[in-house]
């Protein structure tokens, strides 16, 4: 219900669309961050040279406006917390998209 509802989503906002090269641990987690956040730009890479237990995060989301880079920073692994349990590390960057 969750996936259906993310895709119907994407479908009717302004949500980073899913890179067709991403890999199932990128994918879930590009879901669920866009989702959450409401994220018009976002790229998840797998940097642990695709065994998934390193990932880096580069997102844009209006909801960070006016939140310190720590706040932001907790607002992601928040989202991702049951993914991060199963990594070694994640690399975040963040943005406030206007």
């Amino acid at each position: 219900m969750i996936r259906k509802f993310s895709i119907l989503k994407r479908l009717y906002t302004n949500i980073a669309p899913l890179n067709p090269q991403y890999t199932l641990g990128e994918k879930i987690i590009h879901e669920k961050l866009a989702t959450a956040l409401e994220a018009p730009k976002l790229n998840v890479k797998d940097i642990s040279g695709g065994c998934g237990s390193m990932y880096a995060v580069e997102i844009h989301s209006p909801k960070f406006k006016g939140k310190n880079l720590v706040t932001q920073h907790r607002m992601v692994s928040d989202v991702i917390k049951d993914e991060i349990k199963e990594m070694h590390g994640i690399q975040i960057k963040t943005h406030v998209h206007e």
